[in-house]
């Protein structure tokens, strides 16, 4: 696998590509910090979750594995973070600290990349158009998990277009790090490491390779991300009890509630934009015979459709990663025709004029992506919740028995209570009445459940217990409603009477 003879003036070095995503990580955290009542309310969930498998607890280590929903390496990432936690809550901070440097990263991935292939001038305005898109600040600063999601799949395209280009060593890993690293963090990607590699195979059928390359190249790429999955399945078995619990979720989404679901999430035209450059580069590859020009932009334009995809079935329950992965992908592989174009200056004044026009475009239409956009759960709202609600409902139900115990429901109770919830509440991801009334024998017992809707519909408790929510369940019965959450009383067996 011979590295090709002649390849554009390197970008940085290591040393100051770790230097240039050490400083960027830190203006982005700190720009953060002051606008920390926005951040998003799902990267709590994942910071709770970390802080709970910092303590060992049983809640930690189900929520690092037990839904294919909320995948385990956003909460291996906030590990370090929890370590310093020593007492109180987490806040949103972990997960700030994780968009920041995966942010970070991206931008100087894509440099480093833009730099191999000879984009020359046009890598900074290229570079700046994507740090300044609205939906990247807004993901970065917000501690969504994005910009992770964008590390790999700028790993991955690259990487995949290099092999294809030179046949070097280097590039595989790169694919095979990108793949591992989105097969751990998200699944709406999945579908995208499928196309990947299934690219990856049309290459080794009809490239030219020496007896036995094909098989190692295959085995290099495709195991770190294998390797990955086959460890998510082997933890749920230990864990759970079942290999593929962290799947039934999904298996079960058609039929977890009868409930309206939420409007899809509405496209907005860049989407659309987007795919059309990242077709309009692949085709123009094709013409010139350009396998790795061709391949990139069938990638860079596949998030859209997959999006589509899940919105169709119900099952796109934010717009990123997947379209927020679409314009930087876009721009990558307009930028690749620099190295290969009969004339580079016209395809590097290309591309940075398509980034240019993007984030302008997605400037004009701040702050919604489109008019009928669902608003983004921010920090503030959820903190108001736990701050209005929970000292009610304690008071409720303990004003019926001092010794009363609320489950709380889900992943998204685990944001609700916090990491360091009161004793009156119990975060539960796989409840089950009988363990919970042999548990805590002599309480009086109420579960809170939430409205199944987006992510929150493929928790256990619903799949378990279908229709939950609405019509309760021979074990309980109605007490409350507060907000999106129902409040019912876990009815036991009293002393000579039957089991309910």
């Amino acid at each position: 696998m011979a590295s090709s003879a002649h390849r554009p003036p390197a970008s940085p070095g290591a040393g100051r590509a770790l230097l240039a995503t050490a400083a960027l990580a830190a203006l982005f955290f700190v720009i953060g910090l002051g606008r920390a009542d926005r951040l998003a309310a799902d990267g709590v969930v994942y910071d709770v979750a970390a802080r709970q498998l910092w303590r060992n607890t049983t809640i930690g280590r189900q929520a690092l594995v037990g839904a294919a929903e909320w995948p385990p390496l956003p909460i291996l990432l906030r590990l370090p973070a929890a370590a310093f936690a020593v007492a109180g809550d987490v806040g949103p901070f972990p997960s700030l600290a994780v968009s920041a440097i995966s942010g970070a990263a991206a931008l100087v991935l894509l440099w480093r990349a833009l730099g191999r292939w000879g984009a020359g001038w046009a890598r900074a305005p290229v570079a700046l158009a994507v740090a300044a898109h609205p939906f990247f600040l807004a993901e970065t600063l917000g501690g969504g998990n994005g910009p992770l999601a964008l590390c790999g799949t700028l790993l991955a395209a690259a990487g995949l277009a290099d092999w294809i280009a030179d046949r070097s060593l280097r590039a595989l890993v790169r694919l095979a790090a990108g793949a591992a690293l989105l097969t751990g963090s998200s699944l709406d990607l999945i579908p995208w490491v499928a196309a990947l590699f299934a690219m990856l195979l049309l290459d080794l059928a009809f490239g030219r390779f020496a007896r036995g390359q094909r098989g190692a190249a295959l085995w290099l790429a495709a195991l770190p991300a294998a390797w990955v999955a086959g460890l998510w399945i082997l933890a749920n078995w230990l864990i759970m009890g079942d290999p593929l619990y962290f799947l039934r979720g999904l298996r079960n989404a058609a039929a977890l509630s009868p409930l309206p679901h939420p409007a899809p999430f509405p496209f907005s035209p860049r989407d659309a934009a987007a795919a059309g450059l990242a077709l309009a580069a692949a085709g123009a590859a094709a013409a010139r015979g350009r396998r790795a020009g061709a391949f990139l932009g069938l990638l860079a334009a596949a998030p859209p459709a997959i999006a589509f995809a899940l919105s169709a079935g119900g099952l796109l329950w934010s717009p990123s990663p997947l379209l927020f992965v679409a314009a930087p992908l876009a721009l990558l592989a307009a930028a690749w025709h620099a190295q290969a174009a009969p004339r580079p200056g016209a395809a590097r004044a290309a591309a940075a004029v398509a980034a240019l026009a993007l984030t302008a475009a997605a400037v004009a239409r701040l702050p919604e992506r489109s008019l009928h956009a669902p608003e983004r759960a921010a920090f503030a709202a959820l903190a108001d919740q736990r701050g209005r609600w929970l000292p009610r409902i304690e008071a409720r139900v303990r004003a019926r028995s001092p010794y009363s115990k609320v489950f709380v429901a889900g992943y998204d109770g685990l944001a609700l209570l916090g990491a360091a919830p009161s004793d009156t509440f119990v975060p539960t991801l796989d409840f089950d009445f009988g363990a919970a009334e042999r548990d805590y024998a002599g309480n009086r017992l109420y579960l809170l459940v939430r409205r199944p809707e987006r992510r929150g519909a493929l928790d256990a408790i619903h799949w378990k217990y279908p229709r939950i929510y609405e019509l309760g369940s021979r074990h309980t019965l109605y007490d409350s409603d507060w907000g999106d959450w129902r409040l019912f009383e876990i009815v036991q067996p009293r002393p000579g009477g039957a089991r309910p």
